[in-house]
């Protein structure tokens, strides 16, 4: 997106900083969505999508922003395709869709029911692994406690993310490899042990690692524990793979945490 359209996207939305969500504001949580699709390198027209997923009010987020009569208007704007996607994302029963369907073998087109009770979509299956690009990142940006910690989201993220592998340019995220989500209970654990509890420690924090190294803040805080020791190579290699993990992410896992890109 340049930066006269990410501009004219933005004016268009400016009403979403008037509606709550997830413990900040609607357009807060569409940009976030948006950037994560992006940092995954899927198609500019499902990234787009991502950032007006819910404008026309959907299944579990009743305030939308635009009427279906508006839907003309939301075409001209973000493109036939962004807004053919976000109308299903709005309007599908999306618990029964990801309930009976898996996207990464269905070929054709499905018969979808409504959430509102009104009949059926009939949904070309690219559109569907799409949709659950969408759904992926609208779950993992708003994955956090009301105090902005870490959630559980990343092992559950990587499943879904193998159903709309072929949607995804990055080629770290592409090859990442799965992830128990027991590892990822006890490294969150241990996370807030030893970061928040009590001056950080670096052997714990390796062992936060091995049992996910998939989080950008721990090589971070493993960095800066490393700069102290002045293992300045070491401290480096740290700080890059926490920068490369945050990128590929798009998102902070730990939103109390700011570290530059």
């Amino acid at each position: 997106m340049d930066d006269d359209n990410s501009l004219r996207f933005i004016e268009f939305l400016s009403e979403a900083r008037c509606l709550s969500h997830s413990g900040s504001h609607l357009l807060d949580h569409l940009q976030g969505t948006y950037r994560i699709l992006q940092a995954w390198m899927v198609p500019e027209a499902v990234a787009i999508a991502g950032l007006i997923h819910s404008v026309y009010s959907t299944q579990f987020f009743r305030d939308g922003l635009f009427t279906i009569d508006e839907r003309d208007d939301i075409r001209a704007v973000f493109g036939p395709d962004a807004e053919r996607l976000a109308f299903y994302f709005c309007f599908l029963d999306r618990t029964k869709l990801w309930s009976e369907v898996v996207p990464r073998t269905a070929t054709g087109r499905r018969e979808c029911e409504r959430h509102d009770l009104c009949g059926s979509l009939s949904v070309d299956f690219d559109d569907i692994r799409s949709l659950a690009a969408i759904e992926c990142a609208n779950f993992v940006e708003q994955s956090y406690h009301d105090d902005r910690s870490p959630a559980l989201w990343m092992s559950d993220a990587i499943e879904q993310q193998r159903t709309f592998s072929d949607l995804i340019g990055n080629a770290v995220l592409r090859k990442i490899e799965r992830l128990d989500q027991d590892c990822e209970i006890q490294a969150l654990d241990i996370y807030n042990q030893c970061i928040y509890n009590q001056t950080p420690d670096l052997t714990l924090l390796l062992d936060c690692i091995s049992l996910n190294p998939h989080i950008p803040e721990l090589y971070y805080f493993a960095a800066c524990e490393l700069d102290r020791r002045d293992d300045a190579m070491e401290a480096s290699n740290f700080r890059a793979k926490a920068l490369s993990l945050r990128r590929m992410w798009g998102r902070a896992w730990d939103r109390r945490v700011e570290f530059e890109m």
